[in-house]
């Protein structure tokens, strides 16, 4: 694809489309790893390492797309698509690690004069020639057989596994989502109780605080209240006060 930043076009890519890519991206690498035993050419890092390691330009782009949207966006379409995809690309990669043209070409130019190579040069030729010493090069016809049956079970193991863990924290996820959800929900309902409790006795108070006001008012009104305030413009108040002041008097002298 040639698009911005060489981004994949995720929105034009179908699930029916990556097994055709893998295959034509295996299909590609092949040739070029072939036009790379076949040259008749003395071995050297331009000529072999270089080419190596440009090679798969199809496939890298493919696989990569492929294994990171089947962990972003996995679907049953897309297991099936890794099932069929995984041993494809087990068994190609296996092809490559046992080629003992390439890597006849590849230990030349490791075991010859490095010193025209410069250090990422060297490292880059060290992995590679490393690389098909720990992957089995070395290895008899039939421990390679046997090599290749484990790494393909590896494969399908590893991709089951790692659709097991997917598939728990999913489930995990979608359980805790709910819980939280629903612990989320009586949290508000707590909050909102307790709101409305403030409220009230918010509106206590001040109902407790009008009242207190009232009394007060009540209280300095009779402590204004005098005899004169009484008894002015107000002959009959006059009067009862003076028949009792009267009496009082009265009460007095037979005590005397």
């Amino acid at each position: 694809w040639n698009t911005p930043y060489g981004i994949p076009p995720f929105a034009d890519i179908q699930v029916e489309d990556y097994i055709p890519a893998i295959e034509a991206g295996i299909e590609q690498q092949n040739k070029e790893i072939d036009e790379i035993v076949s040259n008749p050419e003395s071995p050297t890092f331009e000529n072999t390492v270089v080419p190596l390691e440009l090679s798969g330009e199809i496939l890298s782009k493919v696989s990569g797309v492929l294994f990171n949207v089947s962990e972003t966006d996995r679907t049953d379409e897309l297991d099936s698509v890794m099932e069929k995809a995984l041993p494809m690309l087990t068994e190609h990669g296996d092809n490559i690690s046992f080629n003992k043209g390439l890597y006849e070409r590849i230990a030349k130019i490791y075991r010859a004069d490095q010193s025209q190579l410069n250090r990422e040069q060297q490292m880059v030729l060290k992995k590679r020639f490393e690389a098909f010493e720990r992957n089995g090069i070395g290895l008899p016809e039939e421990k390679q057989a046997r090599l290749r049956e484990i790494n393909t079970e590896m494969a399908s193991k590893s991709q089951k596994l790692g659709n097991n863990i997917l598939s728990e924290s999913n489930a995990f996820k979608e359980k805790f989502g709910k819980n939280f959800r629903l612990a989320n929900e009586r949290f508000a309902d707590a909050i909102k109780a307790i709101d409305d409790s403030i409220a009230k006795l918010q509106e206590t108070k001040t109902q407790l605080l009008v009242s207190e006001k009232h009394l007060k008012a009540a209280n300095n009104q009779t402590n204004e209240l005098t005899i004169a305030k009484l008894t002015k413009n107000n002959p009959t108040m006059a009067r009862l006060l003076d028949d009792a002041r009267a009496k009082n008097e009265a009460s007095y002298e037979v005590v005397e």
